[in-house]
């Protein structure tokens, strides 16, 4: 998780600017990559998680009906046709 701070009290090896370059202690804001993000951070991905699941199965069953459907349009234009 990448968490801002500010203030000049942060003594951690991965302190960078906002671009990347380290920062020296003392400066103003901050970001550092903190490895054990909190049990809310992996709360909000698995609800995000489920809350894709039921379109992307709506979107695969219209995907599997719009093939199905033009699948059986060759039979029709044949009819058609005579054939």
């Amino acid at each position: 998780m990448l968490v801002l701070a500010m203030g000049g009290g942060l003594r951690h090896r991965s302190c960078v600017s906002a671009v990347g370059s380290p920062v020296p202690a003392g400066c103003g804001l901050v970001a550092f990559y903190d490895p054990a993000p909190g049990p809310e951070l992996m709360e909000r991905i698995t609800a995000r998680r489920a809350g894709l699941d039921e379109p992307e199965e709506h979107l695969a069953k219209q995907l599997a009906a719009g093939r199905a459907e033009r699948d059986e349009l060759p039979v029709a234009e044949g009819f058609l046709r005579g054939e």
